[in-house]
Formats: structure tokens, C-alpha cells, sequence
């Protein structure tokens, strides 16, 4: 699902695309850690009661929901709209640093094996996307900057 990111796709000129690759779900399952059902909701019902909001309310404020290779090809496709060699394979996240111009500076680096220390480098970019999954690093970065420190993320038992 996409619950955050409308500005940068619309920047990235990709926004439609995502819209018109929408998988709907009709219906939301949570299960415990061992597969027991916890909860289900769906456009017209919440466990055992109808809804809180009519269908009309359900179906504009639900998030998107695309496979996870899509969006990758969405965001690959937009991206080389503006630059063909916006993507290089192989360098990790390392931290940001927002920019007075409005620009943000990315660290980076790629391991050089045995045992050597890693390859660094800086790139500006106009958009830090955090596409790079559910334990982000991007994500991290970002709430330490705001003064929201998690070093570890905790498994809360539940799958949704």
C-alpha cells in the first residue's frame, strides 16, 4: 500500500500511472503470530458492526495498493523520464541531510569486499524517495532527524 508519497510521485510525473495500477482490496485481515484471526473490516463491516463511514467515505479515503515490482517499474520509468542514469545498483543508504536550496544530500556507500572499508559518496537530489522496505532505513533517518529515535523496530505479534 502507499500511505505516504503522493507528492513525490506526482513530481515525478508517475501519480496516474500508480492510480491506474491500483489492486483494490475489498477486505482487511489481521492475524496474531500464530495465524489465529484477530479482526477483519471491510467497506461494510468492522468485526461485527457495519462501518463507521458509508462506502462513498471507504472507497476515496483508502490507500493504494500495487505490487511492490510495479511501483519499482513506476518509480524505474519516472525517474528515467529526468535522467537516464538517476539509478545506480549496488550503493546502500547511508544518511541524509536536508539542504537550504530545498535539495537534500544523500550518503552513500557500496561495500568493496574483503574487508575494505566501504566507498563513500554524496549525491544531491530534488527527492528522497524511501522505497526500500518495511525495516526503511530511509524511514529511520528521517524520524532521527525530527528527534524521534528508534534504533530497533519491534515485532508487535500481528500481521496485517
Amino acid at each position: 500500500t502507499m500511505q505516504q508519497g503522493s507528492a513525490a510521485l506526482e513530481r515525478l510525473g508517475i501519480a496516474g500511472a500508480v492510480q491506474a495500477s491500483d489492486t483494490p482490496s475489498r477486505a482487511h485481515y489481521v492475524f496474531d503470530a500464530t495465524g489465529a484471526l484477530l479482526n477483519a473490516f471491510s467497506s461494510t463491516a468492522f468485526g461485527s458492526r457495519r462501518a463507521p463511514a458509508p462506502r462513498s467515505f471507504w472507497e476515496r479515503s483508502r490507500n493504494v495498493a500495487l505490487p511492490r515490482q510495479r511501483l519499482r517499474e513506476l518509480l524505474l520509468a519516472g525517474l528515467a523520464q529526468h535522467d537516464a542514469a538517476a539509478v545506480e545498483w549496488g550503493w546502500a543508504y547511508a544518511g541524509h541531510a536536508d539542504r537550504e536550496d530545498g535539495h537534500v544530500s544523500v550518503q552513500l556507500e557500496r561495500s568493496c569486499g574483503d574487508g575494505a572499508s566501504p566507498a563513500r559518496r554524496t549525491v544531491a537530489a530534488r527527492v528522497l524517495v524511501g522505497a526500500d522496505g518495511l525495516w526503511s532505513g530511509v524511514r529511520k533517518g528521517a524520524l532521527r532527524r525530527l528527534g524521534v529515535v528508534a534504533d530497533t523496530e519491534e515485532y508487535l505479534g500481528v500481521l496485517v
